[in-house]
């Protein structure tokens, strides 16, 4: 609840006088809606489109007194932190004092004086708001610990794992390229030997062409790379502990310069066809420049860039012409960037797990799980910012970034 005015009040009373008296005093300030039964008031409060933010609950009502409405909406997890205030007749301190004990917000007398009520009503949604404000920084602020210490223990057991297998790897691709070093015709000394062992090295290779072996070699050739890359990325994810020194850089030409990047580069022209993409640039001028690690931002913006132009590359939409934004803005005191798309989007299930280690669903030996990982560490913890996500299938994809100034 952002905005009070657009709050919703419940008014609980068997006196319908009563009720039209509260709901006049409510009317064009809040939505009011009113039930006269504690049992009709528990089924509305659990209800996922009708759940009130404040509830003006009577004490004396049939079957069901307001003081057990209370109680019962205090130990339901879904109701537990909506206000309840009092509004009875039975004005005695124990009356009062029992009001609180079942968990009531507050407690109004009757007769009551309109503008107490109003006053009232405002003060204790606006708590509500703050609340839930704080509430929801608490929840974010634990996710992003409970993230960076996982991430931290990872980058532990990767550097472990990485240095391990680093050196088993170089050797198997030192082998293979000496390998076909040693069938090149251009060097003399194979032709020399092959000779020497009584069979022509063009007859050789001939023969590996013709049994695939040269394939095969090619192959272990560029898985091998692969996994040194996959070692790299995890080098590179246990070492974000030693932070580079920000420096004051203008977000717009270093977005300019990533995407030039993208369109000249190799992989992505060979495998996405970047070029074909529309990139739409909405910058905010106004935009002072950011402290910032800027080859590692650029990092992020280009694993976005990536995951994009390969998400566009899926849709087999006739007529598609696939879109990326790119907007920059201010928000009090962060610079925000965007980067958006318009391919098929992702189920929330995904959404919820985008940036977890090694979660991808890029099919085999397309991706590590590692990218967007590295990237919100990148964000998070290297520049103090935060980094989520917007998408729904069929949506498209909304990546935002928010820096500090």
């Amino acid at each position: 609840m952002s905005d009070i005015t657009k709050a919703k009040i419940l008014i609980v009373d068997d006196e319908p006088e009563n009720i039209r008296v509260l709901a006049i005093l409510l009317r064009g300030k809040y939505t009011a809606t009113a039930v006269t039964n504690g049992f009709k008031a528990l089924e509305q409060a659990v209800s996922e489109t009708a759940r009130p933010d404040l509830i003006l609950l009577d004490v004396m009502m049939p079957e069901m007194d307001g003081y057990e409405v209370c109680r019962r909406l205090k130990r339901d997890e879904r109701t537990r932190g909506i206000p309840v205030i009092f509004i009875t007749a039975m004005g005695e301190v124990e009356n009062e004092t029992l009001g609180f004990q079942v968990g009531a917000t507050d407690y109004i007398a009757k007769p009551f004086h309109p503008a107490v009520v109003e006053a009232r009503v405002r003060t204790h949604l606006e708590l509500k708001k703050h609340r839930d404000h704080l509430e929801e920084l608490a929840e974010t602020r634990a996710r992003q610990l409970i993230h960076a210490e996982r991430l931290a223990m990872l980058g532990t057991l990767l550097a472990g794992i990485a240095h391990e297998i680093n050196n088993p790897l170089s050797s198997i691709l030192s082998g293979v390229q000496n390998t076909f070093r040693r069938l090149s015709p251009e060097v003399e000394a194979n032709i020399a030997v092959s000779k020497a062992c009584g069979a022509e090295l063009s007859v050789i290779r001939e023969y590996l062409k013709q049994r695939n072996i040269f394939r095969y070699f090619e192959a272990i050739e560029e898985n091998t790379c692969r996994c040194i890359k996959i070692v790299s990325d995890m080098l590179n994810f246990s070492r974000s502990s030693n932070y580079p020194q920000s420096i004051q850089a203008d977000i717009h030409h270093l977005l300019d310069d990533i995407i030039h990047l993208a369109i000249s580069d190799y992989d992505l022209k060979k495998k996405y066809n970047f070029g074909h993409i529309t990139v739409i640039r909405r910058y905010d001028k106004g935009l002072p420049q950011i402290p910032c690690v800027p080859n590692e931002l650029q990092q992020v913006i280009f694993n976005l860039l990536k995951n994009a132009a390969q998400a566009m590359a899926e849709v087999k939409q006739e007529n598609y012409k696939p879109v990326i934004e790119l907007k920059t803005s201010r928000s009090g005191n962060e610079a925000v960037i965007e980067v958006a798309d318009n391919a098929g989007g992702m189920a929330e299930e995904i959404r919820r797990r985008i940036f977890d280690p090694f979660f991808t669903t890029k099919g085999a030996g397309a991706g590590t799980g590692l990218g967007l990982s590295i990237s919100y560490f990148i964000i998070t913890e290297i520049h103090k910012g935060k980094m989520s996500v917007e998408s729904g299938l069929g949506k498209g994809s909304r990546f935002t970034i928010c820096l500090p100034l």
